[in-house]
């Protein structure tokens, strides 16, 4: 096979390139464009203490999200009235009496929700499965 007949082919040092922006792509289109964090996100760290007053000692914390009016409003099953357009969401899972063996336990979790700025609870729920992912601290739902 002559030169002119035989298929073309990238040349050698463009082979690195190219495999390394297919790496590129697939990595960066993994992650959740909706997971952003916000300058406000570190305000939900000053109210753990307030929340964790909501609830009691023995309760494991899991995470924080800062979510939205209308998520909460969702959350509580209620209408809230405030100007505040963010809130921050804390998850913890409620600490359960002793059961005898062979006895499956049951998870339950309370979501506690405060203003990031009066730092007030606004309202608590308990519930048998959370309705977020806790594995990332802070996230705002768009």
């Amino acid at each position: 096979m002559d030169r002119l007949r035989r298929p073309v082919m990238p040349r050698p040092r463009l082979r690195p390139v190219i495999v390394l922006m297919v790496a590129g792509t697939m990595l960066t289109s993994c992650s959740a464009s909706r997971l952003r964090l916000t300058s406000g996100a570190g305000s939900c760290f000053a109210v753990l203490p307030v929340a964790q007053r909501a609830v009691s000692s023995g309760d494991l914390y899991i995470g924080v999200r800062l979510v939205d009016t209308k998520t909460v409003e969702t959350t509580l099953s209620e209408t809230i009235s405030s100007n505040e357009s963010n809130f921050c969401l804390v998850a913890y899972r409620l600490e359960q009496p002793g059961s005898s063996l062979g006895q499956r336990q049951i998870s339950r979790f309370a979501l506690v929700i405060v203003s990031p700025k009066t730092r007030q609870v606004i309202g608590e729920r308990e519930v048998s499965r959370l309705p977020f992912s806790f594995r990332h601290n802070l996230s705002v739902r768009l």
